[in-house]
């Protein structure tokens, strides 16, 4: 016969769902709030029960702080690999940016590679992009390096995960960020 539905359960993810669409209708939002990531809609469901349907412009201190929190750990853990690596160390900005007229959501950049969406392994992604270009531009320096093919890896998301890949055979070296870091708060 199976379990009944729960009436306040129902309501609730119908209100997450309308509150979702208005979002996605959204000019201004920089990211889908349909992302189909676990990670990304475990936030974005959290948001709505602790906020309820926030306009673009109350998200947008939310969406940056997430984005600045994971972006920043990353880019450390990135960069203690890269000096365990036996490099000199490397500082690699991340800059936020408020909200604007321009920007309705902020920005966050790595280096100069735009921090954007909101699932923590696209993001760490993008923050590896930034150190990696941020190092090529800074010291003429590719890192990391395939030791089998010698040449330099990727950032990629590979089976749910953010991490170094080989483009010769797409073998993966190594997790960008080997536990990814605590969530930003979904309160405002």
């Amino acid at each position: 016969m199976g379990i009944p539905k729960d009436p306040f359960e129902d309501s609730c993810t119908l209100a997450y769902q309308e509150w979702q669409q208005r979002l996605s209708d959204s000019l201004e939002l920089d990211f889908s709030p349909h992302d189909p990531g676990e990670d990304a809609q475990t936030w974005l469901r959290a948001v709505h029960r602790e906020n309820g349907d926030l306009p673009v412009d109350h998200l947008a201190p939310l969406v940056l702080a997430r984005r600045a929190h994971i972006a920043t750990a990353v880019t450390a853990a990135v960069r203690g690999a890269f000096v365990a690596d036996g490099h000199h160390d490397l500082d690699v900005p991340v800059v936020l940016q408020p909200p604007s007229p321009t920007a309705a959501m902020g920005t966050v950049q790595v280096g100069n590679q735009e921090i954007q969406g909101i699932d923590t392994q696209d993001i760490a992604v993008q923050a590896g992009d930034g150190f990696q270009t941020h190092l090529a531009d800074v010291r003429a320096e590719i890192w990391p390096v395939c030791p089998t093919h010698d040449n330099g890896a990727h950032p990629r998301v590979v089976s749910g995960a953010a991490v170094w890949q080989c483009p010769a055979t797409g073998h993966v070296l190594s997790p960008i960020h080997p536990a990814p870091p605590a969530d930003a708060p979904a309160g405002g």
